[in-house]
């Protein structure tokens, strides 16, 4: 049981330590953007394991992109055009609903005797898909449909998610020796999560202490819908899966590259509602995931019934 601790304390703990911190919370912005820098490295070392040409789509995997886009699309329009709730509350549930896949997803979905396969299609399918649709949704949802947004938002989606995975295929080709590296860098992609993390909470700390005002029902808005968006992916991931994959398609719409949205946000949202509500949910969804692990791992340790 101890290997299972070891990923919700990478977690956990950053997170905690960095509300102590709040002055590291400038270590997101510039000139350091050291989330955008983390982020990439841990897209390259996912895509390192990866050979394109062997990925195969599937319907699943379309019907995933669909729903992903549509969770955020939709809710972000009841909020702004039913509910007439304020802009930053509109662009909170647009960014959690449309977060793409998880590279890690992958690895939970070999944890639990998962298709890895699929799961590796579903990351790359989803992420790339949703990157396409953020080029036209991010000026429709911001207000900003200038040419210099428009340019620097797709600029800031290939740094962030084409050019880790060109360079890790790149790298592929020129050293192949590299594929044996792939399970040893799993610790290293982790480590640089937990720097994130870190970061992540103590500049959501620094946002209160310059907001003390509304900071008690910030941080119950954004735990609550992360919570909800959390337990409404991971079921509806299997509820569109055909029957063959629906543990796969669960934990692929479940478990969310949060930290490619969360430097999305950094970059165009002026609000410290919505990265917050995005740090909940990895939160969320790990303790999920631990639950998960947790009880696989009991029913593989229980002696078999009798007579078998």
């Amino acid at each position: 049981m101890g290997k299972f601790l070891i990923r919700p304390a990478m977690i956990v703990l950053p997170l905690a330590i960095g509300l102590f911190f709040p002055g590291a919370g400038q270590l997101a912005t510039a000139p350091y953007h050291v989330i955008r820098i983390t982020l990439f490295f841990m897209i390259f070392l996912a895509a390192t394991g990866i050979e394109f040409r062997d990925l195969k789509p599937q319907q699943d995997h379309i019907k995933l992109l669909a729903v992903n886009i549509l969770l955020g699309v939709i809710p972000f329009m009841v909020c702004k055009y039913l509910l007439h709730t304020s802009l930053e509350t509109a662009l909170t549930v647009f960014f959690i609903g449309i977060t793409p896949s998880a590279a890690a997803s992958s690895v939970i979905i070999s944890l639990l005797n998962g298709k890895v396969g699929f799961g590796l299609t579903g990351f790359i399918f989803t992420n790339a898909g949703i990157s396409l649709a953020l080029l036209g949704l991010l000026p429709y949802t911001t207000g900003n449909f200038t040419a210099n947004f428009c340019v620097d938002a797709a600029l800031t989606i290939i740094l962030l998610i084409v050019l880790p995975m060109s360079a890790a295929q790149l790298v592929r080709k020129l050293y192949p020796e590299i594929v044996r590296w792939v399970p040893r860098m799993k610790m290293i992609s982790l480590s640089l999560w937990s720097l994130s993390l870190f970061i992540l909470a103590a500049r959501a700390r620094q946002s209160f202490n310059d907001n003390p005002g509304g900071s008690g029902m910030q941080i119950i808005f954004c735990g609550l819908i992360s919570l909800v968006f959390c337990a409404v992916n991971f079921y509806l991931g299997g509820k569109i899966a055909s029957g063959n994959f629906k543990s796969e398609c669960s934990q692929l719409l479940g478990q969310k590259n949060t930290v490619f949205s969360i430097c999305l946000a950094l970059a165009y949202v002026d609000n410290p509602i919505t990265p917050l509500a995005l740090t909940f949910y990895i939160v969320w969804h790990n303790i999920y995931n631990a639950g998960q692990l947790w009880i696989f791992d009991r029913k593989r340790r229980l002696p078999p019934p009798p007579g078998n």
